[in-house]
């Protein structure tokens, strides 16, 4: 194997580790969890509603919450 594809397939695996893609209501904004670098996502319908809805979190500057 070519070391091009080693690097592909060990960054793969990184993000295969920090991003979950939820069932959950496309509605929702994404979520993370800061204690496993693990950012979740719901199954949104088009590539523009993950982006508008990325956006609007990560502008929000909400904090979080102890639970």
């Amino acid at each position: 194997s070519s070391e091009r594809e080693e690097e592909g397939d060990s960054l793969g695996r990184i993000f295969r580790n920090m991003v979950t893609i939820n069932r959950t209501s496309s509605e929702r904004l994404p979520s993370s969890s800061t204690c496993f670098n693990l950012l979740k996502l719901p199954n949104y319908k088009t590539r523009r509603i993950l982006m508008d809805k990325l956006r609007y979190a990560i502008k929000a500057n909400a904090g979080f919450e102890l639970s």
